[in-house]
């Protein structure tokens, strides 16, 4: 979905590259892989809801660290299915758009 989104936003390949290494490290940041989300303000804690390296990053560790179940698992699934499902037609929308 990244790529997709990001070869809507730019129309030369360089804006692209640019475009697309630029959040890497933000959103990776932002992942709670290397700060604990309670130690980040509470704009950036409420920013990191639109990340979804955050839910993937939260299950791997409950799985490896803690052995969590899919019940202790599910609040962080359905972030991940809602922008699985709302990604695709924003950039639908976004491709239809930029025809026109």
């Amino acid at each position: 979905m990244g790529d997709t989104f990001l070869d809507l936003l730019c129309e030369k390949q360089p804006g692209h590259t640019h475009k697309k290494c630029s959040p890497v490290m933000p959103f990776t940041l932002l992942a709670r892989l290397t700060t604990p989300l309670s130690s980040m303000p509470k704009a950036v804690q409420y920013f990191t809801l639109i990340n979804p390296l955050r839910y993937a990053i939260a299950i791997t560790q409950r799985v490896y660290l803690e052995g969590a179940g899919l019940g202790r698992l599910m609040p962080d699934f359905w972030p991940l299915a809602v922008l699985a499902a709302v990604s695709p037609a924003a950039v639908a929308w976004m491709f239809r758009h930029r025809l026109t």
